[in-house]
């Protein structure tokens, strides 16, 4: 038998890089939301894969970085390098578009001066649909690290996830167990309900909206049938009207869709009302940053 091992999994990439579908592929459950709008995750949101008697592997799903001290970009830095603070295992995730610049990808470049074991994949394999798209990614990575193997993997497909595992796996320390083994993430469930509402929100609403966006829970009642109240948070009041739709049609989609999610996610029915309220300093207002979770903590 295998000697019990744990540890820490760090991924970091661009955003959309598939970093929360890896993690949601690997746990097999929603713990990170996703969407297509970029640097949907914003805060370390972590997964939890456990197999009785041989590992516990805890994967922190990291914000994408883009290169702007707009918003809650300088939130999303800290969180990266808090989250590279305390780890065994880094994967560095390369996106299919990376593969068409010459320059290493930023990720890359973050884990080549990390002092840990690194892992590097190729996400969203299956996007790779041309010769001309694999003849780049197999021209272009040996020139970029010529010792490390590049792991293909697809979400998606599940192509590749245990054979990451695997590696994963080889890399983690002997350790205890973290947490109890039917647990897949730590975040409580005002936590999850919040979050799932503002997936929705980031799947309804227009590119401008979702970052001046935040939801906070009024109340979550846990009867027969849950109760929860929340509060779809924005920074501005034309934004209002979008948000709710004609004749309350956006806001409802939402609730609505947001609604199913929380019922799967839970195993119970739900009774879900949400407001829309505005708040136009508050990604500059400390005390709503730390309310919200969008403080870095080390």
């Amino acid at each position: 038998m295998r000697n019990f091992r744990s540890g820490y999994i760090t991924i970091i990439g661009v955003p959309n890089a598939g970093k929360s579908s890896l993690v949601n592929a690997l746990v097999k459950e929603s713990v990170s939301i996703v969407t297509a709008k970029p640097q949907t995750t914003r805060k370390r949101t972590l997964g939890i894969l456990t197999q009785p008697n041989q590992f516990q592997m805890v994967f922190v799903d990291t914000p994408g970085i883009i290169d702007s001290d707009a918003g809650l970009n300088p939130f999303l830095k800290q969180e990266l390098q808090a989250s590279l603070g305390h780890v065994d295992v880094v994967i560095a995730a390369i996106a299919p578009w990376e593969f068409n610049k010459e320059e290493k990808p930023w990720a890359v470049q973050i884990a080549q001066g990390i002092n840990k074991p690194v892992i590097y994949i190729a996400t969203q394999s299956d996007k790779y649909v041309t010769a001309d798209m694999i003849n780049k990614r197999d021209t272009l990575w040996p020139q970029w690290i010529p010792s490390a193997p590049l792991k293909l993997i697809s979400s998606v497909r599940e192509q590749g996830l245990e054979e990451l595992k695997d590696l994963i796996y080889s890399h983690l320390p002997e350790g205890p167990q973290y947490y109890d083994t039917d647990i897949f993430t730590p975040q409580s469930m005002r936590e999850l309900a919040a979050e799932t509402i503002r997936k929705h929100c980031f799947e309804q609403l227009h590119q401008e909206i979702p970052y001046g966006l935040a939801v906070v829970l009024r109340s979550f009642e846990e009867k027969k049938l849950f109760k929860i109240e929340a509060d779809i948070m924005l920074s501005k009041d034309s934004h209002k009207g979008m948000v709710i739709g004609a004749g309350g049609q956006t806001l409802k989609q939402i609730g609505t869709r947001a609604r199913y999610e929380l019922e799967k996610i839970f195993g119970h029915k739900i009774f879900l009302k949400l407001h829309v309220i505005v708040k136009p300093q508050w990604l500059k207002d400390r005390n709503w940053l730390e309310e919200l979770g969008y403080v870095a903590t080390k």
